[in-house]
């Protein structure tokens, strides 16, 4: 039962807590009252003795674990408990002063606990230090690994001056030749480390260069000037603009003069997109002090989660000279490469199962033998002991995953057919959120999911109506090994699969039913915060669980606000809600897809309706330039002016909005300028309404112009503009959705042909870049210039 799971996770798990448990005397019960249900198990209207002996079991189980945390009662039934009964009285006297007191010790011991002030920037940099220390504890080398750990060990005794880069793909070691030579040069100078993507300071560029700017700063003023708050010295205070955080750390790296550096950035691929992060623009690679060691880490050039490309290596391979350049490769022995994902769970099997997952991977297709085929192989044999019978092995990556999934619901207990839906439906929730979810994300979606909390509720309803913990973190505790966490400005960290293979496996689980576009439509109206301040109705199944005068129920979940904190997101006080701006519009487009595909009329004009009131949200497109995402809105919107193109509805506010951003979104560098672009727009357009709407109710900050003279009255035939070249564009080449330019600079663009975003630019040529062209296929591009 629910009551189990949860006594069972989070009392016996080793954490603090206060029970109180209520018994009737034997022989009160009167099995004729119309309440006895309600207190005690019964099942068809007699005793459920199977339900007795667990809730027995789980008695003995706290008296044995909390013996000086239990207080017990023992009273008449009544009715159950009748507050008019003098015995109940007493008892519920008596039961209130113990649970008060209780809570009034609780907060004394934590109001005489010796508190620590915050310091972001110790906290920070000590997360990741430690988080070296430990990788560097549990990694097992192999031969690549500890052969690029001499390596990295004999530059980082030498003079540094240039950078060098360790590369290889996942699951080669790469995490642990960077913590190991973090570790081992701890001791000879300041040692900054970072393993990007691992926290919320550390996952985009921005906050990773005020993160490090932030440390440098403390090293170059001393122990004694940083603890007395004195930032005269050393390298002087750290700006706050993202220009004024690039020229900090580079002139800090360039001209440093504080004694031997150490810097470790692991996994630049990680970086997110905003700002350029994964172009590495902002990171001095080479004219470096002798007294400064810069280690960085990527994968090989790929694509991400989103099919993004990203390039850091390539990049990286043009500055680093060959012999910096450490690649870490994967052990191509498969007994070897399995000894190895056993061993880092302390695990060996014996030779007749380490046979049977030899063949099984034996079996498999040639682009099925990859290394997360072992790693996968591995996982389930953690799992065996001496004694097991081999069993079945799948031969695939996606048989394998697909298994697991299924086999989900026969761990998490209970009845079969609601375990498999649950399962069912937080592996949709994951496969389907663009950048992962939070625990508690994931819970309260799951709290807004009717059919889950119908599921979950069978034999009662608790006056908290939402998804409780136990089950959540049960099967989140089963998925970890399959998992990535992101870490968040908020504290919190989301969680994602940590391969594209996970994804694929997870629609192909959940293809025979349409379970997507109820995800979809769950996440969309959670990250819209529709339900915070509302009680949400209740259909299907649920709705017989909630008492007939009441059909609603509030659900506990979050409000989703643009604005965060500060008067306006036009504001420079402003902060944002990155969440909602990454998530909410994507799932309705996903969802109005969805509902085309099924031709469901009736769920597409609402989807419809909701999708318009979200792109066509003044407040939405300015946080989400500001969040990075104004790209994506561009591509969402043109998705749902294509969903909705045959559709019975006027579309006319989205196409306006979409015209405004296709021929505006270049130019977007400040608050101002969005503003200027949106009342410039052609008389006909309803975009500068939507602008004077927005101030409605708001105090009109005094940068924003009300109006603007010389609009022309209607759209002209340029769509897009496309911005990135500082010299004069000399060629273009244009294939599917992708546009190449090259310019007089010698630098070349590749463009998306959708949005106008840039995608990747780099330099090659010294001289005009007079001639770029696509291959067939798109894979291979060729240019031409007076130099070569």
């Amino acid at each position: 039962s629910v009551l189990e799971q949860l006594a069972f996770a989070s009392i016996l798990a080793g954490g603090r807590a206060d029970v109180f448990q209520r018994d009737f005397l034997k022989g009160t019960v009167d099995s004729s009252s119309p309440v006895v249900g309600m207190y005690t198990d019964w099942l068809a209207g007699v005793v459920d003795t199977e339900a007795e002996q667990h809730l027995e079991c789980l008695k003995v189980a706290i008296s044995a674990a909390l013996p000086d945390r239990l207080s017990k009662f023992e009273v008449s039934f009544d009715n159950g408990i009748n507050p008019d009964n003098s015995e109940h009285k007493e008892y519920l006297s008596q039961l209130m002063d113990e649970m008060c007191n209780s809570v009034l010790d609780a907060l004394n011991r934590v109001a005489n606990k010796p508190t620590r002030m915050a310091d972001i920037c110790v906290d920070e940099s000590a997360l990741h230090l430690s988080a070296a220390m430990v990788r560097n504890k549990i990694f097992t080398p192999t031969p690549s690994s500890s052969s690029a750990l001499e390596k990295v060990n004999r530059y980082l005794q030498g003079p540094g001056g240039h950078a060098l880069v360790v590369w290889g793909p996942s699951g080669s070691g790469k995490t642990y030749v960077m913590s190991r030579a973090t570790v081992e040069t701890s001791r000879a100078g300041a040692t900054v480390v970072r393993f990007l993507g691992t926290s919320g300071r550390s996952a985009d560029v921005a906050s990773l260069l005020r993160s490090v700017c932030e440390q440098l700063c403390a090293i170059s003023n001393g122990r004694e000037a940083y603890v007395a708050g004195k930032v005269e010295e050393g390298l002087g205070p750290v700006p706050s603009s993202f220009d004024g955080l690039k020229a900090y750390f580079n002139n800090a790296l360039v001209t440093w003069k504080y004694g031997p550096l150490f810097l470790f950035l692991d996994s630049v691929d990680q970086l997110n997109d905003s700002n350029g992060g994964r172009r590495l623009e902002w990171l001095p690679l080479t004219g470096l002090p002798s007294s400064v060691h810069l280690v960085v880490s990527t994968l090989p050039d790929d694509q991400d989660a989103d099919g993004r490309a990203f390039r850091c290596l390539a990049i990286l391979q043009k500055v680093v000279p060959v012999e910096l350049q450490v690649q870490v490769e994967l052990v191509q022995n498969t007994r070897e490469l399995l000894k190895h994902h056993l061993g880092l769970a302390g695990r060996c099997v014996t030779d007749v199962q380490m046979g049977a997952l030899i063949e099984s991977f034996s079996r498999a297709g040639d682009e099925g033998k990859t290394p997360l085929m072992t790693k996968l192989l591995a996982e389930k044999a953690v799992r065996w002991r001496s004694s097991t019978p081999v069993p079945n092995l799948p031969c695939s990556v996606r048989e394998i995953i697909v298994e697991f999934y299924e086999g989900l619901a026969v761990q998490l207990g209970g009845d079969l057919e609601v375990s498999k839906r649950l399962v069912a439906r937080i592996i949709g929730l994951l496969t389907a959120a663009r950048r992962g979810l939070t625990a508690a994300e994931l819970q309260e979606a799951l709290s807004i999911d009717d059919d889950v909390l119908a599921d979950t509720f069978l034999w009662w309803f608790t006056p908290e109506r939402r998804m409780p913990w136990a089950p959540v973190l049960l099967l989140l505790a089963q998925l970890e090994p399959y998992q990535t966490r992101l870490g968040q400005a908020d504290g919190g960290e989301l969680v994602n699969w940590y391969h594209r293979q996970f994804w694929e496996a997870g629609e192909k689980y959940l293809a025979s039913s349409n379970v997507f576009v109820e995800v979809h439509h769950v996440l969309a109206e959670f990250f819209i915060g529709i339900w915070a301040e509302t009680d949400k109705p209740c259909i299907g199944g649920l709705k017989l669980r909630v008492a007939a005068d009441k059909d609603k129920c509030a659900r506990f979940v979050r409000a989703q606000p643009y604005l965060v904190k500060g008067r306006s997101v036009f504001h420079a006080d402003a902060v944002y809600n990155q969440r909602r701006c990454e998530e909410a519009l994507h799932h309705m487009v996903k969802e109005l897809a969805e509902r085309k595909k099924l031709k469901d009329s009736r769920g597409f004009t609402k989807c419809w309706e909701r999708c318009e009131s979200e792109v066509c949200s003044v407040e939405g497109a300015v946080s989400r330039f500001q969040v990075g995402e104004v790209f994506n809105l561009v591509s969402q919107c043109a998705e749902v002016m294509q969903s909705c193109a045959a559709a019975d509805s006027d579309h006319t506010r989205v196409y306006h909005f979409l015209r405004w951003l296709l021929r505006c979104a270049h130019y977007f560098s400040s608050m101002d300028t969005i503003a200027v672009s949106m009342l410039q727009q052609p008389l006909v357009s309803k975009v500068p309404d939507m602008y004077r709407e927005y101030w409605t109710h708001k105090e009109m900050p005094p940068f924003l112009p009300v109006a603007v003279l010389g609009r022309q009255g209607d759209f002209d035939a340029i769509t897009s503009v496309l911005l990135g070249h500082k010299g004069e564009v000399r060629c273009v080449d244009w294939l599917g959705d992708r546009i190449v330019s090259g310019d007089s600079n010698g630098i070349i663009i590749i463009s998306d042909a959708n949005t106008g975003e840039p995608i990747m630019q780099w330099k090659g040529h010294h001289s005009a870049v007079s001639s770029v062209a696509w291959n067939a296929d798109g894979s291979k591009l060729a240019s031409g210039s007076d130099d070569q």
